[in-house]
């Protein structure tokens, strides 16, 4: 009898760790439904959220390349000119609206400027120290016929100059700020790869 007892324990402490075990067990895990959102990648594609925490998923690594990036179509620069010393402009081109440097010219004028009479009297012989003196004026360039500017240059302190230009025929006119001193008009002519020598006289006004 005794041994039936134990027996009969021994099933039902069997039978109770078999239910104590069933019920602990947690529950089959839902599968997570994430939201329809999507994140673009650097090279253009996109990436949805997965996962249990339904996070972004990766973009692709980007490939290596040796195709130069073009600039981007229809580029358009300021209205920005540079007005170069021959009296063309340059302006802002590019993809950048860089303005180019101004064109190299092997053309043009130079000389000196001078000033004259400096004694009320002419000496014969000429005495030296009343030789035409140097003189530092602003001149204007303008087309044979005078009708539009093409540029304007000062001399040095010493009198010279030299200002590019391109080939062709000018009209020099000298500025006066008063009466005297004055300065004398000439045309002088450009010839190409040259540069024309050319001496412009201001009169002192001294009699």
């Amino acid at each position: 009898m005794k041994k039936i007892i134990v027996i009969l324990a021994a099933i039902f402490s069997l039978s109770a760790g078999c239910q104590s075990t069933v019920v602990n067990q947690a529950p089959p895990a839902k599968p997570v439904a994430c939201t329809l959102e999507a994140k673009q990648c650097p090279d253009g594609s996109y990436v949805g959220r997965s996962g249990p925490n339904c996070e972004f998923a990766a973009c692709p690594e980007p490939k290596a390349t040796t195709t130069p990036i073009s600039p981007p179509a229809g580029t358009i620069c300021p209205q920005i000119a540079l007005a170069c010393p021959d009296g063309s402009f340059v302006t802002a081109q590019g993809p950048n609206c860089k303005i180019p440097a101004c064109p190299t010219l092997t053309s043009g004028i130079e000389g000196k400027i001078t000033l004259g009479p400096t004694c009320p009297v002419e000496r014969i012989p000429p005495d030296p120290n009343c030789a035409d003196k140097p003189y530092q004026a602003t001149v204007i360039v303008k087309t044979a016929d005078g009708q539009k500017e093409i540029t304007r240059f000062t001399s040095q302190t010493d009198g010279t100059f030299k200002q590019a230009l391109k080939p062709g025929t000018y009209l020099l006119v000298p500025v006066s700020v008063q009466v005297y001193p004055r300065g004398v008009q000439q045309t002088v002519i450009v010839n190409t790869n040259i540069f024309s020598q050319v001496t412009i006289t201001y009169d002192s006004g001294i009699r």
